[in-house]
């Protein structure tokens, strides 16, 4: 069974920049999705209030997967997990 998480993140910054819609440029109150097993370099899917989705290779589906980690042991009541079997 594949279990993912939806996670809001607050502004990242990363070493090659802030992470950002790239439409609306969204800084703040970004939306991972997590696969809460898969801690591969693949980029994860993220989404903005505006309903822009893409693929950021800055958050990396691993680093993503230590977010989810550390809200689970830290902010359970923020991640909203679903079942996609």
């Amino acid at each position: 069974m594949t279990v993912v998480a939806s996670l809001t993140l607050p502004r990242m910054d990363m070493e090659a920049g802030v992470v950002a819609c790239a439409d609306c440029g969204q800084d703040e109150g970004l939306v991972v999705t997590v696969d809460v097993e898969d801690r591969s370099e693949t980029p994860a899917f993220m989404r903005c209030d505006a309903g822009h989705q893409w693929a950021d290779v800055q958050m990396t589906r691993g680093f993503a997967g230590e977010i989810y980690d550390l809200m689970r042991e830290k902010y359970p009541e923020t991640i909203r997990l679903r079942s996609l079997d």
